[in-house]
């Protein structure tokens, strides 16, 4: 696993004293556990995303918007994270977990973009998302489109899954690179508000200084800015649980 990220957005010049004390709580966070999973929650009705990260023995959970995550493909094309995970304990704010007995599930929102070092722009390779040794697969277009995915259980709303992503080339072999992957996530069949679009920002092979310009380049040209009163509201929501086995 990588070190930790240490940069953040200076929100100053925006928030007032308090919110900013609350940014930059959260953007603390962020660089200690920006590689973790996909942490969800439902805050006033919607899901939202977070970050996800094991501290020592336990793992800080901060559903506080995030929706940049990276991942690490083998040399394969394969990588198991990042994964899902809504936490089995709460804090004063509320339980951080899901509704038990749902469907969390995704949509692909367009096609794999891949990273020119300015930007990213269309490839001819597709990244497929599976669950359940392929019992369940979705795989990103060949031109923008949304491609609905698939659903997994909530279980008893402690939530812990990781679907396994393949990088796939129609033709000739799978090009070094960093490619894009964009996702909504929501709670079927619920009255529960989808989470904002996330990014998946998953290198393969290409050097740990492009992987992470890439990752600031969707985080500055892709994420809108969260508002101080937003900052404020999920600043409270964080917990801690035990690393799964």
């Amino acid at each position: 696993m990588r070190s930790a990220r240490t940069h953040r957005r200076t929100l100053a010049a925006t928030l007032s004293a308090a919110a900013f004390a609350a940014a930059t709580l959260l953007s603390t966070a962020s660089a200690l556990a920006h590689e973790g999973d996909i942490a969800l929650a439902v805050v006033n009705n919607r899901l939202v995303t977070g970050i996800s990260e094991q501290v020592g023995t336990s793992e800080w959970v901060v559903p506080n918007g995030q929706r940049v995550f990276l991942g690490e493909l083998d040399a394969a094309g394969f990588a198991a994270d990042p994964g899902l995970f809504a936490g089995p304990t709460g804090s004063a704010s509320g339980p951080l977990t899901l509704p038990a007995g749902g469907l969390i599930a995704f949509n692909i929102r367009t096609s794999l973009l891949a990273w020119n070092g300015a930007g990213f722009t269309a490839t001819d390779h597709a990244m497929r998302l599976e669950f359940a040794a392929g019992a369940l697969a979705a795989t990103t277009p060949t031109t923008p489109a949304m491609v609905p995915g698939f659903g997994i259980s909530t279980g008893t709303g402690a939530f812990d899954e990781h679907w396994d992503f393949f990088l796939t080339r129609a033709a000739g072999v799978l090009q070094t690179g960093i490619y894009l992957l964009e996702l909504d996530l929501f709670l079927a069949g619920s009255s529960v508000q989808g989470a904002e679009p996330i990014w998946l920002v998953m290198n393969f092979g290409d050097t740990e200084e492009n992987h992470e310009f890439a990752e600031e380049w969707v985080e500055t040209n892709l994420v809108p800015s969260p508002g101080a009163a937003g900052l404020l509201a999920l600043g409270g929501l964080a917990a801690a649980r035990r690393r799964r086995n």
